[in-house]
């Protein structure tokens, strides 16, 4: 029998994903208006002397550029949805840091911080919750980002280090900034990950820490 919070997650997920779909449709539809409008202006046979042609053609741009930022936020925000399919399944642990470190980006910029992810070629397998996966990466990157200096530029890998998948959060600060880290609220974040299956490690230069996961997939 399914605990209610397991419900309430299936039905966040399922709202949520489905919206998503009605979202991609309303962008389709917006893209398909802005090339109506550049082959109008094409067709209109006086090329750039048409009335306001650059005017349209450059507001025709701003649009697309926009439809593919909305689709690139649906993609992630769909992916966010399906997270609540399953209690547990096999998740690419460097799928999931690209998929945080987007959408860790508007807290980033409210502080002119940077989060980014760092290429790997191979997946990094482990057998969790998704969600609590996401849950562990986001909490982490939320705490270093409201404790790290303005301008700072937070990078997220994942690993697999002797047989333990992890996450690296890092960010290269001077000594006092990764010192202001090392306070009560590290303790609380640490029974926060805890509680999610994660334990810490310190991990390089700056301000560096590792979420470690006890087994792979």
């Amino acid at each position: 029998m399914q605990t209610p919070g397991r419900r309430e997650a299936e039905f966040i997920g399922k709202v949520t994903a489905a919206a998503t779909h009605e979202i991609r449709n309303v962008l389709a539809i917006v893209k398909e208006s802005a090339g109506l409008i550049s082959d109008l202006v094409h067709a209109s046979g006086t090329g750039s002397t048409a009335p306001h042609a650059d005017r349209l053609l450059k507001a025709a741009g701003r649009i697309d550029a926009q439809v593919a930022r909305g689709a690139d936020i649906v993609t992630h925000l769909n992916r966010f949805a399906h997270s609540m399919d399953e209690d547990v399944g096999r998740v690419d642990l460097d799928e999931e840091v690209h998929h945080v470190a987007f959408l860790s980006q508007r807290l980033a910029r409210a502080k002119s911080q940077t989060v980014q992810a760092a290429h790997r070629a191979e997946p990094v397998w482990l057998t969790e919750s998704p969600l609590h996966v996401q849950m562990a990466l986001y909490a982490t990157v939320a705490f270093c980002l409201e404790y790290l200096p303005v301008g700072c530029v937070l990078e997220l890998r994942a690993e697999h280090e002797n047989g333990v998948p992890e996450a690296h959060v890092r960010c290269a600060v001077d000594e006092a900034s990764a010192e202001s880290v090392a306070s009560p609220e590290w303790a609380r974040l640490e029974v926060q990950l805890a509680d999610l299956g994660v334990s810490l490690r310190p991990d390089g230069e700056g301000l560096g820490v590792r979420l470690l996961y006890e087994g792979g997939g």
